[in-house]
């Protein structure tokens, strides 16, 4: 039931957003949007959360959760560049 709301409430706007930004002349601001979407998709993923706690525990410190969290928001926002 979720999903339906998702898809009926923010596909359109998703799709015009995206469309608006794709568009404009200045590239620059699809790899920010990217970046910033990137960001905030793995900053709100509670799996993401524990997984770095997780790998910080198992590594006994050695893999700061930090640089997990940098390298996920590097590579979601390096995915959702190349698709555009």
């Amino acid at each position: 039931m979720f999903l339906v709301g998702v898809n009926a409430g923010f596909m359109n706007a998703g799709s015009a957003l995206g469309f608006s930004i794709a568009s404009l002349d200045n590239k620059a601001y699809v790899v920010i949007v990217g970046f910033i979407l990137g960001v905030v998709i793995i900053l709100a993923e509670p799996a993401v959360y524990v997984l770095t706690h997780q790998i910080e525990e198992v590594t006994s410190g050695y893999v700061k959760r930090k640089v997990v969290m940098i390298t996920l928001t590097t590579w979601k926002w390096y995915y959702l560049c190349s698709r555009c």
